[in-house]
């Protein structure tokens, strides 16, 4: 019965992208925004940021997505300067 229960909550999975640490997320969606502003500073420092995200395509089996997202920094209010990014996140069976 326990078992059921955990399951039904959604205990994070663990997600892995190249050049990352992996992370624990509810979601491919919330892991893809975690890689993005790791990006994100990465390449602009700490306050830049993920401004979009979209999810480009997936497999049918559920263990990978593909995410394009504009990451960057903001150098007057509403304008970003940045770039696009694409992040291949593949989610790690137990």
């Amino acid at each position: 019965m326990t078992k059921n229960r955990i399951s039904q909550t959604g205990a994070p999975n663990l997600y892995k992208c190249d050049n990352f640490r992996p992370v624990r997320a509810q979601s491919f969606k919330e892991a893809a925004q975690v890689f993005a502003s790791r990006e994100a500073r990465r390449l602009f420092g700490k306050n830049a940021y993920c401004r979009t995200l979209r999810r480009d395509c997936w497999d049918t089996d559920g263990r990978n997505e593909e995410y394009e997202a504009f990451v960057g920094i903001e150098v007057e209010p509403n304008t970003t300067e940045g770039r696009n990014i694409r992040l291949v996140i593949s989610k790690q069976t137990q």
